[in-house]
């Protein structure tokens, strides 16, 4: 059985997260910005993420309904990774040495 919007309208309710926020093409109720918009196309499944106008929106391509649903289920429903103390250390050392780089590269060149 492939997945469809309306199991994932169910898993963000069940998650706790507004379902209204992924609507069929057919049947959409909320023009709201950020609204994901699955509507079938010639090529298999367009997936529109309505902006604040119809030319600010963000199109993508899919071959199925149920490669929408992965899609949409990455995005709404993973956590995101959070950083830990030492890996933002790290993470601040790498752009100071990167930093200092190119303030060597830019000196350079000025002499």
């Amino acid at each position: 059985m492939a997945d469809t919007i309306d199991d994932l309208r169910a898993e963000l309710a069940a998650a706790g997260t507004d379902p209204s926020q992924v609507q069929r093409g057919t049947d959409v109720t909320s023009w709201d910005e950020g609204t994901y918009v699955c509507e079938a196309s010639a090529g298999g499944v367009v997936l529109r993420q309505l902006g604040r106008t119809r030319d600010d929106d963000r199109v993508e391509e899919f071959g199925s309904e149920s490669d929408v649903v992965v899609e949409l289920r990455r995005r709404l429903l993973q956590p995101a990774r959070t950083i830990d103390a030492d890996e933002r250390a790290a993470i601040r050392e790498r752009m100071q040495a990167r930093a200092a780089e190119t303030l060597a590269r830019l000196e350079a060149r000025r002499d």
